[in-house]
């Protein structure tokens, strides 16, 4: 009932106020405009998957040639999920997309600077993302972990393993990396699917060791959101994540408390608190995705 936060200021204040001064049904609405919404998501996001299939390039340097005749809707999110697929999250965000975007009918030769330490060129139609520091953690570039820091393989699924920061493990093909960053980096999407990316607040980590490892019975997370905590087994009923995936997903942990499963929510405990607060961001991909 606090309403300093704003979520509580929406539910107390805000609805009840439309309800009463605009539309009964407000809720209603609200509720059939998510449906739809979440709906047509979903469609953009498998015509986007399918179009950058179509367009891109798996070589070392990541490549993709976007068609003049595409919807400006797509080009976005085809741009979007290149650069997430490449492990640069840091530099998907809106504005970054749209600084691409704002060159992409430019037939001459351009470059564009992107946060993460990694740049777009476009040459003859075709962008290249060119990486410039060692800041952005390799997807599709290299099996390699960022050069200078600790990295572990494993092939089993079972082991539970120390994530260095910076540094990177990999579990049965499935690689996660840490590096000191600031302030939030999120990947939206489905539970369970890769590649996927978090920030966890660096304070809340201070002298505490980050873990990976696979779900153990029982396993539970106190997600930011929830007031109370949720089981991994319904956590993963609920987002229809395949049972065969289920023991191989690999979860940040501390102290035996699970803090995030990728392509959800980080637990509240651990959630970064200020846009440019120190943190932690973590990646997670499959090798050579």
């Amino acid at each position: 009932r606090d309403e300093r936060i704003p979520r509580n200021r929406l539910r107390h204040t805000v609805i009840p106020w439309l309800e009463r001064n605009w539309s009964p049904s407000i809720r209603a609405m609200l509720v059939q405009s998510a449906s739809i919404l979440r709906d047509e998501d979903a469609l953009l996001v498998e015509l986007a998957r399918l179009e950058l299939n179509r367009v891109s390039s798996l070589s070392d340097f990541p490549t993709v040639r976007l068609s003049d005749g595409l919807p400006r809707a797509l080009q976005r999110r085809v741009l979007r999920q290149w650069l997430l697929d490449a492990g640069c999250a840091e530099a998907a965000g809106w504005n970054e997309v749209e600084s691409i975007l704002a060159h992409i009918r430019e037939r001459a030769t351009w470059q564009v600077s992107l946060p993460g330490g990694v740049s777009v060129r476009a040459e003859g139609g075709r962008l290249q993302l060119v990486e410039s520091t060692q800041h952005c953690s390799r997807g599709r570039w290299s099996r390699a972990a960022p050069s200078g820091h600790g990295y572990r393989e494993v092939k089993t699924a079972s082991a539970t393993l120390e994530l260095p920061v910076p540094g990177g493990v990999e579990v049965a093909g499935v690689c996660v990396t840490a590096q000191r960053a600031r302030g939030i980096v999120r990947t939206p999407g489905p539970v369970g699917v890769l590649p996927s990316s978090c920030s966890l607040d660096a304070a809340a980590l201070r002298g505490k060791t980050l873990l990976v490892r696979t779900r153990r019975p029982g396993d539970r997370i106190q997600p930011l959101g929830l007031d109370g905590s949720k089981t991994l087994q319904d956590l993963f009923v609920d987002a229809k994540v395949p049972a065969a995936q289920r023991d191989q997903l690999p979860l940040l942990v501390v102290e035996d408390e699970v803090v995030w499963v990728p392509g959800y929510r980080v637990a509240r405990k651990y959630a970064v608190q200020a846009p440019r607060a120190a943190s932690v961001r973590v990646d997670v991909k499959g090798m050579g995705h």
